[in-house]
C-alpha cells in the first residue's frame, strides 16, 4: 500500500458506497482492485494478462472504478517511429469503507 496518500472514505456518500460494494462482490473486479493495490502502476495489457481478463471487460471495470474515484491514471508518452503513443498506467487509491 502506498504511504502518505490521502485515503478515500466510503460510507458518507451512499451511491458511491453502493457502487463500491457491488464492485467488491464481483470476483473479477475484486481481483483487479487487489492487483492494482501495489506501488507499481500497471497497464491494461499487463492487468489483462495477469488476471486472464479480456480487454473489453477490463475496460468496463476500470471505468466503474474510475467513476467512483478509486483509480489513479498516469499517462506516459512513448515515442514510436511515426508518432507519439500514450500509455495509461493504473493504480488503485487507498480507501476505507466505513459502515455505520
Amino acid at each position: 500500500m502506498i504511504k502518505n496518500e490521502t485515503r478515500i472514505v466510503f460510507g458518507k456518500n451512499l451511491e458511491k458506497t453502493k457502487k463500491l460494494g457491488k464492485l467488491l462482490s464481483i470476483d473479477k473486479s475484486y481481483a483487479i482492485m487487489r492487483l492494482l493495490d501495489s506501488n507499481e502502476p500497471l497497464t491494461m495489457t499487463t492487468i489483462s494478462k495477469k488476471l486472464s481478463i479480456k480487454l473489453p471487460l477490463l475496460v468496463h471495470y476500470l471505468s466503474k472504478l474510475d467513476e467512483i474515484g478509486l483509480l489513479t491514471i498516469t499517462i506516459k508518452k512513448h515515442p514510436t517511429l511515426n508518432n507519439r503513443r500514450d500509455t495509461k498506467y493504473y493504480r488503485i487509491k487507498p480507501f476505507i469503507l466505513s459502515v455505520p
